[in-house]
């Protein structure tokens, strides 16, 4: 059998190599989906979980366990299993852990009092497994464990040695109230040493485990038990075991693994793991990805199922003389069906070895590109071949074999006399043309469009976002199903088309061009599927080119419609406070813009920027100021819209560096900006306001803590869209259904007016300055002047 197998690969040996090569790609393409989006998610994660180290100075792989008014006994109990009961769990390498022990608070006194006068002092005990490795002295030295005359050598901070008003080598005593009249003594402590943190980024200093120290000292373990023996005068508050894991090792595969283990977890114990909340949001982006990636590869899946078939099918036409004589001899259905059986399982089973390396290839080659033909110096993306790709790969390599046999099985029931009599009939319909597969195929894509316009009109009019409503698995295919029904519908009328030019010069034809139009009519099956063929590939690769382009520009045009400009800069880093009750005082407000625009002493004066300076910075083309205001009230016609965000702009200069698409607008935004030039006064107004609202011709416009600032502008017209303005209201935001007059509404609303007019009308104002960089200038070549 397996001669014979081979004689019929060399008869054919081209188009099985052919197969083969289909094979390997289907192999390749299938396992490259998640292979590249763990790739990519994998740097994502760590980015991410760099970010909120950043943000929040927390060490994201901070692992702890605590539990608080136990008993001394049961913290030893669960010190011991602490390890093989709970951090073991968690799949990743420990870089370093600890143990901390906190006792109930006591009162500290000095034991020879050197001060007439001293402030009751309030502390507790600390104690720290290898905190040594992580401080260093100051001062002194480490305690020693052995106490004499029941004195114990503690440590403290250097922020603890100023509040607890603690002196170095001086001898003090910890007492107890224990009753109104009645005060214990519970053991006495020498400070021996005072110690800072080695390092202010060490992971072992996070959850404020230093800044929790500015109030404690720092006893040996060993010592803070024997001084908790008597639970009557000092007790352990809580216990708190802390494991620092590397989470640059955290591998995709093993996030869900970890997100339960948490869970689990917390159902005994207080358990908390400080990357959770980024590996949770993390689970849903790599969600949204995957489908994303599936719908772009969809069509090539497709073009590769319809390559094989193609291959197959030649194969089987090659073979099926063969196979009637085969049969007329005896042979079996089943028997011959065998053959394709172990053929297509040899080459699915190489394809399955092979598929998932060339997949790593190519999602290297992928990571490595800006674009199409574009490569980048860039980063490699951590591609890793695991268990789940060759799932993947074995899955693509079934499909395969299922396609690879389609064609072998119907020739395999056919006999030598019905070859013969279907070699000497004319061609008969397909099946897709009988049924009329091509006219119900684009029948379904045109209701997937349908459902694509209704589900874009709900998520504009209700503002919900994309994961929030159900999806209609059509929504994937839609591209790829009228791609494949055109392309049917094409091959139906390509014969009558053809006929059509046919008799319009069947007369005048020459030799050539007669003969080539007849066989054209007399188009095979074979044929026709090769045609489709080259239909959809060219098609499909049309298609994910602009779908992918599509895609990158609207991420691209999303982030620069809501910046507004190539940079924003905040330059108030100084604001005046001058109330009344207080006199003037600096404040200098976090660097987060919004947590700036938010904030609302009684009365603000906003010092002038050097904005001259600002004007002079090297590599700019332009730079204008911009008026922003979250929260403002709108009145007019008795209707009070609260929260109503306001723009003011310097028209011509923000015309020249604003970024805005052209389509956004019923007109270009410049004849806006041209209509405000002309009338300092003028305010432009978002289309809700005019829709929902009946506001009238003029408008008055407060902002402030007590709305102090008051504008009075004209409505000169209304716009859907403008730099920096959502349109679409958040999900909390609803519209009541009362009369309109005296009611105060919150809205998503804009206006936007003129900065000239806001300067000469009020005060002082804030603004922020936005800047357009010329070609080819960075951002990092801005900052430095900064």
């Amino acid at each position: 059998m397996l001669a014979f197998l081979y004689q019929r690969i060399r008869n054919n040996i081209l188009l099985f190599v052919m197969l083969l090569c289909g094979a390997i790609l289907a192999s390749a393409i299938v396992s490259c989906i998640p292979m590249y989006s763990n790739a990519i998610f994998q740097r994502l994660l760590i980015k991410d979980l760099e970010q909120m180290q950043k943000d929040t100075t927390k060490y994201p792989g901070t692992y702890s366990v605590e539990m608080i008014g136990k008993s001394r006994e049961e913290y030893q109990k669960v010190d011991k299993i602490m390890y093989s009961k709970y951090a073991s769990q968690i799949s990743l390498p420990i870089k370093d852990k600890t143990a901390v022990i906190i006792t109930d608070p006591f009162n500290i006194e000095e034991e020879r009092k050197t001060k007439t006068w001293r402030k009751s002092v309030i502390s507790s005990i600390a104690a720290f497994k290898n905190i040594e490795e992580h401080i260093t002295l100051l001062h002194g030295r480490l305690p020693e464990n052995n106490s004499q005359n029941d004195v114990y050598e503690v440590i403290v901070s250097q922020n603890a040695a100023k509040n607890l008003d603690l002196i170095l080598n001086n001898t003090h005593i910890l007492t107890k109230t224990v009753s109104y009249s009645e005060t214990k003594t519970i053991a006495k402590v020498k400070v021996v040493g005072i110690f800072t943190y080695k390092d202010k980024a060490d992971a072992f200093w996070d959850e404020d485990n230093y800044r929790n120290l500015d109030d404690r000292i720092v006893m040996l373990e060993s010592d803070v038990e024997r001084i908790t023996e008597n639970r009557e005068l000092l007790k352990i508050y809580s216990m708190k075991w802390m494991y620092f894991y590397d989470y640059y090792e955290l591998k995709s595969e093993n996030i869900k693994k970890i997100i339960s283990t948490i869970y689990e977890q917390r159902l005994t114990a207080r358990v908390n793991l400080n990357l959770l909340g980024v590996v949770e949001e993390y689970l849903s982006r790599q969600k949204d990805l995957s489908i994303t990636l599936w719908i772009l590869t969809l069509p090539f899946i497709v073009i590769i199922c319809f390559f094989t078939l193609m291959i197959s099918g030649l194969i089987v036409k090659n073979d099926e003389n063969e196979i009637s004589v085969l049969k007329s001899r005896g042979a079996g259905t089943f028997q011959i069906f065998f053959l394709y059986i172990i053929q297509s399982l040899i080459m699915a089973g190489i394809a399955f070895i092979i598929g998932p390396i060339l997949g790593k290839s190519i999602c290297r080659i992928m990571g490595a590109s800006n674009g199409f033909m574009e490569l980048v110096s860039r980063k490699s993306l951590p591609i890793r071949i695991t268990a789940e790709i060759y799932q993947f790969s074995l899955l693509a390599a079934a499909i395969f074999v299922v396609f690879v046999l389609i064609p072998a099985f119907r020739a395999c029931r056919t006999s030598i006399v019905q070859y013969k009599r279907k070699k000497n009939t004319e061609n008969k319909q397909a099946i897709w043309e009988k049924f009329f597969l091509d006219i119900v195929v684009l029948l379904i894509s045109v209701y997937g469009l349908y459902k694509f316009s209704d589900r874009q009109n709900v998520l504009q009019k209700t503002g919900a976002s994309g994961q929030e409503l159900q999806i209609d698995p059509i929504l994937y295919m839609i591209s790829t199903l009228f791609v494949i029904g055109i392309g049917l519908l094409f091959l139906r009328l390509y014969p009558y088309l053809i006929n059509c030019i046919y008799q319009l010069g069947k007369n005048r034809w020459n030799s050539v061009l007669y003969y080539s139009l007849i066989n054209t009519r007399r188009i095979e099956s074979n044929a026709r599927f090769i045609m489709l063929f080259i239909i959809l590939s060219i098609s499909f690769g049309v298609l994910s080119s602009n779908q992918a382009r599509t895609i990158n520009q609207n991420l691209e045009d999303k982030i620069r419609y809501e910046t507004g400009a190539d940079i924003v800069l905040y330059p108030y880093s100084r604001v005046v406070l001058d109330s009344p009750m207080s006199p003037a005082k600096s404040f200098i407000p976090p660097p987060d813009p919004v947590a700036l625009r938010n904030y609302k002493p009684e009365v603000l004066e906003y010092d002038e920027v050097p904005y001259r300076e600002y004007q002079n910075l090297d590599g700019i083309e332009g730079i204008t100021r911009v008026f922003e205001e979250e929260k403002s009230i709108v009145k007019g016609n008795s209707v009070d819209l609260e929260e109503v965000k306001v723009l003011g702009i310097v028209p011509h200069e923000f015309a020249k560096l604003a970024w805005f698409r052209n389509d956004l607008l019923p007109f270009h935004i410049n004849k806006y900006m041209n209509v405000m030039t002309q009338s300092p006064n003028a305010a432009l107004l978002s289309k809700d306001m005019q829709e929902k609202f009946d506001l009238g011709d003029s408008i008055s416009i407060q902002w402030g803590k007590n709305k102090e600032n008051t504008l009075l502008c004209r409505v000169h017209g209304f716009i859907n869209y403008f730099p920096t303005y959502n349109p679409y209201p958040d999900n909390n935001v609803t519209f009541a259904s009362e009369e309109l007059n005296g009611v105060k509404w919150k809205t998503k609303s804009l206006v936007v007016v003129n900065f000239s007019t806001l300067q000469s009308k009020l005060p002082g104002i804030r603004y922020n300055i936005w800047i357009e960089k010329k070609p080819g200038v960075t951002d990092g070549t801005i900052n430095d002047q900064l």
